[in-house]
Parts: C-alpha cells; sequence; structure tokens
C-alpha cells in the first residue's frame, strides 16, 4: 500500500501520540508498505487554520496514494481541505485518533470553536484508528454510531522492566521517603497544578513529587507552576526534572511508589501503561480512558479532574497503608500483562486499511 500520513512537525516528537504514530509507520514499512509523510509546520491554531488555503491541499490533491491518514490533531489543518479532497480524489482518509482537543480543554470559549472545527473534520473522514474505545465513544457522540473504525490499544513491549515482586516488597515497606511520579507534557489540561495543590493538603514531610516532562512546551504554564509550588512553601518536595532519556525515566519508574495523573482528559496515555509495567499503581483522572487500563481500587484509584483535596484523600491512603500500596502495586504488575504487543495491535490497524484497497 501507498499511504500518506500528515502530522504536526517531526515524526520524532516526544509523545505518546507520536511515539503511537512512529510505531504504526515503522510495522508498515516492515510489511513493505511505501509511507509519505506530509509534515505542516508546527504554529499556531490560528495559523492552522490558514493551513486550509496554503499549498496543502494541492500537495494532496496531486498525490498517488491508496490511503490517506491523518493525525486527528492535526484538524485545524484540514477540516476544509478534505471536504475540498473528498469531491476530488479516489483514495479514502483515514485519522488516527489519540484525544480530541475538544476533550481537554477547559476554557470555554476555546472548547466552543474546537467542537465546531472538529466535527466539521470528523464529518470528511471515512474510517477511523483509535487508541481507546472511550475515544471511540466520544466521537460517535460527535457524529453518530454509524462509523467504520478500528480500536487498538498501544503496545507494551517497548518496556523494558526488570522489576519484580521482591523489588515491590522492598519499596513499599523499607522506603522512608513516599514518592510521586508525573510523566507528561506540561502543559495544563495535564492537571499538574492540581496534583502540586494536592500536596498541600497532605501534612507529611517525607512526600516527593518528581515531575518528568518537556518544561519547553508552555513556558507560561511551567512559570505558574513554579509560582504555585513557592506559594505553597513546597519547593523542597517537587522536583521539575524536564525531559529524560528512557534510562533516566526508568530509573523513576523503578524509585516512584506511584504514577498520579490527574488529566482533564487522556485518549489512553501510554504513560499508564508504562507504570503498570513497573508495578505503580496509579491515581487517574475519570476524564478519559484510564478506566479502560486500571480498576479503581485494585491497580490504583480514579480521581475526577481538578479535584485536589479527592486526590490528596487517595494518596493519603497509599502513605499510611504500606500493606495496600504493596498489594496494588503487585495488581499493577499483573495487569500489565493483558495488554497486547506492539506488533498485535499495529497488525490490527493494517489489516483495518487493507480493507480500503
Amino acid at each position: 500500500m501507498k499511504i500518506g500520513l500528515v502530522i504536526y512537525g517531526s515524526l520524532d516528537i516526544q509523545t505518546g501520540g507520536y511515539f503511537y504514530d512512529r510505531m504504526l509507520v515503522d510495522h508498515l514499512q516492515k510489511k513493505g508498505d511505501c509511507i509519505d509523510i506530509i509534515s505542516v509546520p508546527l504554529g499556531s491554531y490560528l495559523k492552522h487554520i490558514i493551513d486550509n488555503f496554503s499549498l496543502l491541499y494541492r500537495k494532496l490533491l496531486t498525490a498517488n496514494y491508496d490511503i490517506l491518514l491523518e493525525d486527528e490533531l492535526n484538524h485545524p489543518s484540514l477540516f476544509l481541505i478534505n471536504h475540498r479532497l473528498k469531491k476530488r480524489v479516489d483514495y479514502p482518509i483515514v485519522s488516527i485518533v489519540h484525544h480530541l482537543s475538544y476533550s481537554a480543554e477547559s476554557n470555554s470559549i476555546k472548547k466552543f470553536l474546537y467542537g465546531i472545527l472538529e466535527k466539521k473534520y470528523l464529518t470528511s473522514i471515512d474510517g477511523f484508528v483509535f487508541n481507546s474505545n472511550t475515544n471511540k465513544r466520544v466521537i460517535e457522540s460527535f457524529i453518530g454510531n454509524n462509523i467504520n473504525a478500528v480500536v487498538a490499544y498501544p503496545g507494551k513491549d517497548h518496556i523494558r522492566s526488570t522489576v519484580g515482586p521482591k523489588d515491590i516488597a522492598l519499596k513499599a515497606f523499607e522506603s522512608e521517603k513516599f514518592q510521586i511520579l508525573f510523566v507528561g507534557n506540561l502543559v495544563r489540561h495535564k492537571g499538574i497544578h492540581t496534583l502540586i495543590k494536592a500536596l498541600s493538603y497532605l501534612n507529611y514531610h517525607n512526600i516527593i513529587l518528581n515531575i518528568i516532562g518537556d518544561l519547553s512546551i508552555s513556558p507560561s504554564y511551567v512559570k505558574s507552576l513554579r509560582k504555585l509550588v513557592d506559594t505553597l512553601g513546597l519547593r523542597s518536595q517537587v522536583n521539575f526534572l524536564g525531559f529524560l532519556s528512557s534510562h533516566r525515566l526508568h530509573e523513576y519508574f523503578r524509585r516512584c511508589h506511584v504514577l498520579a495523573l490527574p488529566s482533564i482528559y487522556e485518549g489512553f496515555g501510554i504513560v499508564h501503561l508504562e507504570a503498570l509495567g513497573f508495578g505503580l499503581p496509579i491515581v487517574a483522572s475519570t476524564g478519559g480512558a484510564a478506566r479502560e487500563i486500571i480498576i479503581d481500587g485494585r491497580h490504583g484509584y480514579l480521581v475526577p479532574p481538578e479535584k485536589p483535596n479527592v486526590i490528596a484523600d487517595k494518596l493519603s491512603i497509599l502513605i499510611r497503608d504500606r500493606e495496600l500500596l504493596h498489594k496494588m502495586s503487585l495488581n499493577a504488575l499483573q495487569r500489565f500483562e493483558n495488554f497486547p504487543p506492539w506488533s498485535e495491535s499495529m497488525s490490527k490497524i493494517r489489516k483495518f486499511l487493507a480493507t480500503y484497497k
């Protein structure tokens, strides 16, 4: 198959969504498919709306593809182009949906705008690749359930964890400090401000919050987080570690006791899966697909977005009850084994794409 793939920037960008796209491209190429990456320069949302009137349309119009794949996050650049293309090209358009911008936005004005443009975009799509059933249901609520789609979870086998039951017991019972881990882009919808506020509710001085993620994506938000830490008197308990290599990241997975990711919305969150692989219980948001990954009270806790007091309550349980922490950690390690390898998930997508030939 000759497949075009529209993305923003470089496929090497370090986020879960781009990692998923990279794994798909690698799989398709190994199976002999030809992949043409159409990179749209990164810019503001307004600039991407203007992309609809750029040379991008001409490039896609003259391309000889069997299928055009698009990362859904490119919707502002494509919501008009796609409707024009569908009148003039023979190839189908398939969207890879990691999450909707609409779902992850808390600002009411932006949410309204995203909702209009994303619905316009979604009605131009012939087929969908979803990373979770939750995302599929969200799209169905927008455009109806008569859609052609495949759900393919991220794989687990990129994780090379050597953590076993003995390691988990040692960390649960012998570690003096209780270490919380956050991993992800430092952007508002990830809820890091909520997590920091939760820390201020906990009257324990042996708690450390390790925040791992690129500090340059939203400098104004990072500045507000540092100010919040100082205001709450938490400077000695919060570490902003920036982007780390896989080796160093895995060191923190081994060192920490729990992953906390209180996002407004997560389409899947590969970091949830990585945490399970290292035996970390998860405090995750009810906003999104975490409920497909963990069972509340067994592998961690599900909490409503923007509720620091609820996060604090759940963390306090695990800090006080190390027996429960140990049990949940073992459950997390066991839960990890239920997820598919990348080859299985990516083969599922390729089989779906082949139906359009």
